[in-house]
């Protein structure tokens, strides 16, 4: 039996775009047939508002679960679309994260989820957040999306994680780090991106800070785009999940597509 791989979707700052990202692509490994559970980590519960669902009217959540009031298997969603299950949050996690040994907790259930077998992929989205999770989560992933939306106050805490890098892969020296820049705004004259935008030259800058870490990728970049709100409000699915898509949507499914194929060569070529 093939090893469960486990994709974290991190970064410290908010409005990045993390759980769009975490989202669509498990929403994407779902469709290509592998089982996958997407955790949300999130004590704001954005994963289950994207299905559609508000996270405050859930009674049991993976908080429940955390404390030994709800077993896993009556928490989990299965098939909220064929081969994606949930493992959903709410705002109640925010009591737990400080909970002496609470951390902790987290990663043995995540390593417990793991070592079953039912899942190809779990999918983790984290909080917006550096703490003891981050460093549990980190220990046990495969792979760390960041999405970085190329700011000054993303750049900071791009800077922050990777600072912390020799910390973090202190147990896991295996894990990798995936770079996304999104919400990326091309700036092109006949074709060709200026050299002058503010998005290119954070990102150079960037690519330049992590050249000699072999355990940071920067990967292919998500363009801003009102589509994945759309498809959230009016079809309460990830965008690369809609069944009628329009001419505006095929290009941020065709970078989201290109994500995958990557995440999945960089996992397949994992020792």
């Amino acid at each position: 039996m093939s090893k469960t791989k486990i994709i974290a979707v991190s970064v410290k700052k908010g409005g990045e775009g993390k759980t769009t990202l975490s989202t669509n692509q498990s929403a994407l490994l779902a469709k290509s047939g592998a089982k996958t559970l997407l955790i949300d980590l999130d004590p704001q519960g954005h994963v289950i508002h994207v299905f559609g669902q508000d996270p405050k009217k859930l009674q049991h959540t993976i908080y429940t679960v955390l404390k030994g009031n709800t077993d896993l298997k009556d928490v989990v969603i299965e098939n909220i679309v064929p081969n994606l299950d949930i493992l959903p949050s709410n705002n109640e996690l925010d009591y737990f994260i400080a909970e002496p040994g609470g951390s902790k907790r987290v990663g043995n259930l995540i390593t417990k989820i793991a070592e079953s077998g039912k899942y190809k992929y779990i999918v983790i989205d984290t909080a917006p957040a550096f703490n003891n999770i981050t460093y549990e989560i980190y220990d046990r992933s495969d792979l760390v999306l960041i999405p970085f939306t190329c700011s000054n106050h993303a750049e900071e805490a791009l800077n922050d994680i990777v600072k912390a890098l020799p910390v973090l892969t202190e147990v896991n020296n295996k894990v990798q780090l995936l770079i996304v820049p999104n919400k990326y705004k091309l700036l092109a004259r006949n074709g060709v991106e200026s050299k002058n935008s503010m998005y290119k030259q954070s990102l150079d800058a960037q690519k330049e800070n992590v050249r000699n870490n072999k355990n940071i990728i920067i990967g292919n970049f998500i363009s801003l785009s009102d589509q994945y709100n759309i498809a959230e409000v009016y079809e309460q699915l990830p965008l690369v999940l809609v069944k009628k898509q329009t001419k505006s949507m095929l290009k941020p499914i065709s970078e989201q597509e290109e994500l995958l194929k990557n995440i999945v060569k960089l996992l397949v070529n994992k020792k």
